[in-house]
């Protein structure tokens, strides 16, 4: 920087940018900085020094906090604005984030019209794949100049995909391997991502919403269950919701291996005491304690539940 930019960094080092912008929906603290230097005629490099400056000041702050910060008091923001917002995306009770909640997660980029022209960079929450206002597809990895319209479909599943994740039945870690199945599973390999998303997006929202639901929780989960009778169950109910040949059932089949071997040892070794807490798969509370219910019983007959064979 020269001196001049120097000088306009120091002078806005504690006190907000002459033209305020407005914060825009789970704005990145850099991206939102950014975009108040561009409205204000400052030069962006300046974060580089105001976060050295604000580092020397604060003794044990990061990068990042000193970024936040700063971001903060050109802004106009409060203080710890941008540490409460990061705290609200993850799938734990009070939006608690834990590595498993970013899986899969990539760049997120406001819908184009939505941010009115302006490069708008999200934190990787699971945000909607779909800007349903627009009908624009914004998906992780979409920037402004890649977001394309959607057709009505696609928009209806985007509509079931919010259900999913507000109650909790579709998280990160379920999304990214159906994505990965539906990826590989194509006979037939679309040319764009438009023909892509238009055929495969409504399909992908149908598994997720019939492998999420009570039905199929309680019986393919339920504890003691064969294994050859899960499998076929397993294989009919994603046939049915995709249609042949474009999910590769087998990847799913791997996600819920690890799950079923977990709840049949866990009612096995804790009927009386244990509480489902599993992050990668929305199994209700009041399924787990059918099921815990169930087993405690059976130990009190003196018939413990017999432990389903390791899967393959």
């Amino acid at each position: 920087m020269n001196h001049h930019d120097i000088a306009a960094a120091q002078s806005h080092r504690e006190r907000p940018f002459p033209i305020p912008v407005r914060h825009r929906q789970y704005e990145m603290p850099r991206s939102y900085f950014r975009r108040s230097c561009e409205a204000n005629f400052l030069p962006v490099n300046m974060v580089g020094y105001l976060i050295r400056k604000t580092r020397e000041a604060n003794v044990g702050m990061t990068q990042d906090q000193a970024l936040c910060r700063i971001a903060e008091r050109t802004g106009g923001l409060d203080e710890g604005y941008f540490a409460r917002l990061a705290a609200h995306g993850g799938s734990h009770p009070g939006g608690v984030l834990c590595n498993r909640c970013r899986t899969g997660s990539g760049a997120r980029y406001m819908c184009r019209l939505c941010a009115h022209g302006n490069l708008v960079e999200q934190f990787p929450f699971l945000l909607p794949n779909v800007c349903v206002t627009h009908r624009l597809w914004v998906a992780q990895g979409t920037g402004p100049a890649a977001q394309f319209g959607v057709e009505d479909a696609v928009v209806q599943a985007e509509l079931t995909r919010h259900k999913l994740v507000a109650s909790g039945r579709l998280d990160a870690p379920l999304e990214a391997v159906l994505v990965a199945a539906f990826r590989t599973g194509a006979q037939d390999r679309p040319t764009t991502n438009e023909l892509a998303v238009s055929r495969t997006y409504p399909l992908m929202m149908n598994v997720a919403r019939a492998i999420t639901s009570v039905k199929f929780v309680r019986a393919f989960f339920a504890p003691g269950e064969a294994t050859n009778t899960s499998l076929d169950y397993f294989t009919t109910t994603v046939s049915t919701a995709s249609g042949m040949g474009s999910c590769r059932v087998d990847l799913l089949w791997e996600f819920f291996q690890p799950i079923c071997r977990r709840i049949n040892a866990d009612l096995r070794l804790h009927p009386q005491t244990m509480r489902w807490t599993g992050h990668d798969y929305g199994i209700t509370p009041s399924i787990w304690d059918c099921w815990a219910e169930s087993t405690r019983s059976s130990h009190l007959e003196g018939n413990p539940l017999s432990v389903r064979a390791p899967l393959r």
